[in-house]
């Protein structure tokens, strides 16, 4: 299985996510499987993890998988937050 790595970092939100998700849009075909390293995440908005959702579920869909690696405590806090741990949750490689 080819894996995609990719490292995040600083604050995450809804001014960069536009590119973010163009970005991975077009690299989506390249991996059956995507590790993002965020353990330099400040923050990340709701339009963040919304595309995390959308992405979780692309790779689902075809065979693949997304696991976020070191995701700081107060980044999984703001997913409770937000109402969609359950789901982030298990993404979260440990």
């Amino acid at each position: 299985m080819k894996v995609k790595r990719l490292q995040w970092g600083g604050i995450l939100d809804v001014r960069s996510v536009a590119d973010a998700f163009k970005a991975l849009s077009s690299e989506l075909a390249e991996a059956q499987e995507w590790r993002i390293d965020c353990a330099s995440v400040e923050r990340m908005d709701t339009s963040w993890l919304q595309m995390l959702v959308v992405l979780a579920q692309h790779l689902q869909d075809n065979s693949g998988r997304l696991l976020l690696e070191q995701v700081p405590e107060a980044v999984q806090r703001s997913w409770q937050m937000a109402g969609m741990g359950l789901f982030l949750d298990q993404l979260v490689d440990r």
